[in-house]
């Protein structure tokens, strides 16, 4: 599972990513693990395309090089959501380049 997203009260998507790719197969294997939820909220299972979220040190990683959006969970300037594209990415910080310079987000 990449990530899980409440759309409303009784319905969630699970985003799902496969180092050999996601296909419809995959996508109902994982929606019969969820069947047990199924009886109380809708369901709806994905790859989340190119759009994906960057979660962890290793999805920024693979990043490296395209044109991204960050929200942090503190301001930074004053500002808690960025653009630009990924210079770089380590265990404890990312730097981006944006039209006012190269920004290190820890």
């Amino acid at each position: 599972m990449l990530a899980l997203e409440l759309v409303s009260p009784s319905r969630f998507c699970v985003y799902v990513d496969h180092p050999a790719g996601v296909d419809h197969a995959l996508c109902e294997r994982v929606t019969r693990l969820l069947d047990s939820w199924r009886r109380d909220y809708a369901i709806d299972v994905s790859s989340p395309g190119p759009q994906r979220p960057l979660r962890k040190p290793l999805h920024f990683a693979r990043a490296v090089g395209n044109k991204v959006a960050v929200r942090t969970g503190h301001e930074i300037g004053g500002k808690t959501r960025f653009r630009g594209e990924l210079v770089s990415a380590g265990e404890r910080s990312l730097t981006l380049a944006t039209g006012a310079g190269e920004l290190e987000i820890p």
